[in-house]
């Protein structure tokens, strides 16, 4: 397999979070199971941050959709913006590639294909990064990544599996925690490979926007 996306999920309401997360957690799973990527190559990691809605809500999903390529795991929750959870994913994925999906954003139809194309094209890079979109009411425009300023988070991000343990995200919590991750592939993965957008919309920016 070769990639696999990992999602944190917490969908109960909180200062600054996306309205009608649930209704947008459907949303972002239907994006990956609509996927043109066959679904054996691609791969869908949930994990509840201690979160009993996520259970419920993932369960009627799987139960009326069927995928075959989703995967759920749980972690007690210690605090808001917590890094780690994210580790349950990366250490249980099949794909060779790591890729992250928020609960609240979106995904193109070919997002996945497109992806895997990049890493075949830049022959299996350790870890490659690139632009998203952010979707308002009259459509999506591109957002182009600042690396000098830190302006990169996770829905710009592709890396190898085999990165871990050396770059996790356990220990890296709070909001912006992005960075230190991103600083972490640096030290053990180079510069990176910047390629063309693949898909990625974000949807929620708090206190800012919200689709």
């Amino acid at each position: 397999m070769k990639l696999t996306m990992v999602m944190q999920s917490y969908l109960y309401d909180y200062q600054g979070g996306a309205s009608n997360r649930v209704n947008k957690f459907h949303r972002a799973l239907a994006g990956f199971a609509g996927q043109s990527e066959s679904s054996n190559n691609i791969e869908l990691i949930v994990i509840s941050h201690g979160c009993p809605i996520t259970k419920a809500q993932y369960r009627n999903f799987v139960e009326m959709h069927k995928p075959k390529n989703f995967s759920y795991f749980e972690v007690e929750r210690n605090s808001q913006f917590e890094g780690s959870p994210r580790d349950i994913g990366i250490e249980n994925a099949k794909g060779e590639y790591i890729s992250y999906l928020d609960s609240d954003d979106m995904l193109v139809v070919n997002y996945c294909e497109k992806l895997i194309d990049a890493i075949e094209f830049w022959k299996n890079p350790k870890w490659l990064y690139f632009n998203d979109f952010i979707r308002t009411n009259t459509g999506a425009s591109e957002r182009k990544i600042k690396m000098e300023q830190g302006r990169i988070g996770t829905s710009n991000l592709c890396h190898r599996k085999d990165l871990f343990p050396n770059v996790r995200w356990s220990d890296l919590d709070g909001y912006g925690h992005d960075w230190g991750f991103i600083l972490r592939l640096k030290k053990f993965g180079g510069e990176g490979v910047r390629v063309s957008s693949k898909g990625y919309v974000v949807c929620h920016i708090p206190f800012k926007m919200d689709y």
